[in-house]
């Protein structure tokens, strides 16, 4: 009893003293609620804020649901986002927060799973405890794991990857019982707890489990005749695991198979790091960032001490150093090699956070440490404990206060300001919400976040995630949009995009086109109407299906149009103009028509974008260009038979630079106007929206066919024509066309995430034949004990 009463405060203390330094490090450092900085930086900021509101938003009155997001990728496949960052059962708790109060709930939620990170790490270390008064020594190792270098970098900007953090001791547990106990129940379910909080720390902790195993094999069975049956356990129990799991990996894979898993990053050299930087890494947390420049793998001053302790020691067998330094060997090379680093994080580099399994480093740096330490006779291991824990509390606190003071310089930003534009934001919003009850998107030429659509909950095409649709992004850049990577943006919209896109509203603090009407005017923005979009579906005289392959992002907008149309017109057409640099800038000289609407777009590859720059209009500033963000077609304004010299200003100087990659066209406005009127002729009438479906009716002609600008999936939706099933096709790889016939009928649409269903299926068969294996287990170690 007493023995229990002792672990019980030591896992309560495991549990409770990380929080509370970690508190006094955000205290120290005024991070709210403390004062006005915020712990979420980077990811948080960018994704998990707004993917936690979409999340809380979907047990709202929402379009949205855990199958599809009309605020994310144009609206598409919601499932592999949902899967990679709020599918933990800890996220849920952020239902409780009201929505101007998510910075202090996900602030809650990283200090309760850093406290559960040395909870978890605390039951690991006290199954390995050989003696009754070593075990406070779990006390030290649980606060080195909880507040190591890669928490409060990583796991601070990215939540969902701590859940791998607080399950891995867990699941190691679980490796060893199967080894030892013969039992698989705690490895399936906490490996089946993970793949569903976190497939992506799924798959690299899955690796790691077996590389765990063959370590516990190989040092706790003798009896080569055992090893077979061991094995077989171990790969049975893993195959149950991910079958069990199928309901959310297989539709996850498949959303992701649209975008990341087609597009792949990789390493440009053979080494991904040098030695010296590794072994930098594991010493200091020095020069730390999320960009990887050095191994997050610090977890203590005393930790490299007892681990060179643990290689020297005569009261550890021979057997175990080998494995155990074999194990960090493989995990020098595994940074050190570009292509075996890849292989830990899906055969890619990361765009950022490089070395995502560097926590698995730390974890088997902390248990060697223990292992030393749990080897030696103590005979005050009480105050042995406490004197560790109070090196550990400063080093590691002042470590967590080093690292956190730096990303802050660089990343931080004010919590009463991100209220401010939000709650603004918000007003906005629902201004336009009040005054238009249809379906329609709305986007606009600032932001805070590239998810701010995602997080009010309204229909946007800027979005930023790691799950996303690739054809779609490529498109929107073909036509003349910003973006870089996983970020699609609304900046480039010219009045024909705006207009196919259903884009209705926009806000703006730039000038727009006159050919959008002001419903609003305030000091730093307008919301614009734009009375010629069209619907999110509408007939479409599609008699091709043209490439969009150019650089010529208005080329491109005419062959888009005269697609839908069926026509061959110049809605855009070029405007002549000549190019001369002198020692300042790059000169751009042209005259225009009576009432012409000018527009300006610039190629440039990635080795000619800059940092920044700008543009200028008759020697006035107008607009920044320049880099991903700001490379886009642009309305310089309407001009009255006037000479314009444009003013090109990067903030570095190009080479191989030539006339061929500027263009200034202009807008024959009265062809706009005329073709878009003609599109909405034959407009989809949404009558119901609600969760991933849409119901309404539509008049077509002979020969057209309902074009929608919703991006296309092969297998999510469900179309059926006046109740009758009917099948879709794509335009360009990219949007929903459906085949109807001419006269009017009533559409619906219903979607539901490929690969659910068989999922579920899969994980149900799995659940069954997981229990007959155990059962028929249980029955023969029964029989044999017999």
């Amino acid at each position: 009893m007493k023995d229990k009463k002792a672990y019980c405060v030591v896992a309560l203390m495991s549990f409770i003293l990380p929080i509370i330094i970690f508190i006094i490090v955000m205290a120290l450092l005024n991070i709210y609620p403390f004062g006005d900085n915020s712990l979420l930086i980077d990811d948080s900021l960018e994704q998990y804020i707004p993917f936690h509101m979409a999340l809380k938003n979907i047990f709202n009155d929402s379009d949205n649901s855990i199958f599809f997001n009309w605020s994310v990728t144009m609206g598409g496949n919601f499932f592999g986002t949902f899967a990679y960052y709020v599918s933990s059962p800890l996220a849920f708790l952020t239902l409780l927060c009201s929505n101007g109060n998510m910075q202090i709930g996900l602030t809650c939620l990283v200090l309760l799973k850093i406290g559960l990170a040395g909870l978890t790490f605390c039951i690991f270390i006290k199954s390995h405890i050989t003696e009754e008064n070593k075990l406070w020594l779990a006390l030290p190792f649980s606060i080195s794991y909880a507040l190591m270098t890669y928490n409060m970098i990583y796991g601070t900007s990215n939540l969902m990857w701590l859940e791998g953090i607080i399950l891995l001791p867990i699941i190691m547990l679980g490796v060893e019982n199967i080894v030892i106990k013969n039992k698989g129940t705690l490895y399936i379910i906490s490996l089946v707890a993970l793949f569903y909080s976190n497939f992506y720390m799924g798959y690299i902790i899955g690796i790691f489990s077996f590389i765990y195993f063959i370590v516990v094999l190989i040092l706790n069975v003798a009896d080569k005749n055992e090893v077979f049956g061991k094995i077989k356990r171990y790969v049975i129990c893993s195959v149950c695991s991910i079958g069990l799991a199928s309901a959310i990996l297989i539709p996850a894979f498949l959303d992701i198979s649209k975008g990341r898993l087609k597009e792949t990053l990789h390493y440009d050299r053979f080494f991904a790091t040098s030695i010296k930087e590794i072994l930098k890494g594991l010493l200091t947390s020095d020069g730390v960032t999320h960009t990887g420049e050095l191994l997050p793998a610090y977890c203590g001053i005393l930790i490299p001490i007892f681990m060179v302790a643990f290689a020297t020691s005569e009261r550890i067998k021979l057997k175990e150093k080998i494995s155990y330094l074999a194990i960090m060997g493989m995990f020098i090379i595994s940074t050190w090699i570009a292509k075996i680093n890849e292989m830990w994080q899906v055969f890619q580099r990361p765009a950022g956070y490089d070395y995502r399994y560097c926590f698995l480093i730390s974890f088997v740096m902390i248990y060697m440490a223990f292992i030393y330490c749990n080897s030696v006779k103590l005979k005050r291991a009480r105050l042995f404990s406490a004197v560790l824990v109070c090196i550990f509390a400063i080093d590691l606190g002042t470590n967590g206060y080093s690292i956190k003071a730096k990303v802050n310089d660089i990343y931080g930003y004010s919590v009463a300001e991100y209220k401010d534009f939000f709650n603004t934001l918000e007003n906005d919003v629902n201004y336009i919400k009040d005054i238009d009850k249809g379906f329609y998107r709305v986007d606009k030429t600032y932001r805070y976040t590239f998810n701010d659509g995602v997080y009010l909950n309204y229909n946007a095409i800027t979005s930023f995630s790691s799950v996303y649709n690739l054809n779609i992004i490529q498109l929107l850049k073909k036509l003349g949009c910003a973006g870089a990577g996983c970020m699609q943006l609304f900046d480039g919209q010219t009045p024909i995009t705006s207009s196919i896109f259903d884009v209705k509203y926009i806000m703006s603090r730039e000038m727009e086109s006159e050919l959008y009407e002001e419903i609003s005017v305030d000091d730093d923005k307008t919301i614009y109407r734009n009375n010629y979009a069209l619907p999110i579906a509408f007939g479409a005289n599609i008699s091709r299906n043209s490439d969009i392959l150019t650089d010529n992002p208005f080329e491109n907008q005419n062959t888009l149009l005269n697609d839908l149309a069926g026509t061959d017109e110049a809605y855009f057409y070029p405007i002549d103009f000549d190019v001369h640099k002198d020692d300042e800038q790059y000169k751009v000289f042209f005259k225009t028509n009576e009432n012409e609407h000018v527009y300006f777009y610039l190629t440039l590859d990635d080795k000619l974008k800059t940092r920044g720059g700008y543009i200028t209009v008759n020697d006035d500033y107008r607009f920044d260009y320049f880099n991903n963000f700001t490379v886009k077609a642009k309305y310089i304004d309407k001009f009255n038979n006037q000479e314009v010299i444009l003013g090109l200003n990067p903030d570095d100087e190009w080479d191989n630079f030539d006339d061929s990659q500027i263009f200034i066209y202009g807008l024959d406005v009265e062809k706009y106007k005329n073709v878009m009127n003609k599109l909405k002729e034959n407009s989809y009438i949404v009558e119901k929206h609600g969760k991933e479906n849409l119901v309404g009716q539509v008049t077509l002609k002979e020969g057209q066919r309902l074009f929608t600008s919703i991006p296309y999936d092969e297998n999510g939706w469900t179309i059926k024509v006046d109740g009758e099933k009917v099948k879709y096709t794509d335009y360009n790889d990219t949007f929903m066309v459906i085949d109807v016939p001419a006269g009017t009928h009533t559409v619906e649409m219903k979607y539901i995430s490929p690969g659910f269903k068989i999922g579920v299926a899969i994980s149900s068969v799995f659940l069954l034949l997981t229990l007959l294996y155990f059962a028929k287990s249980k029955k023969h170690i029964h029989f044999d004990n017999k």
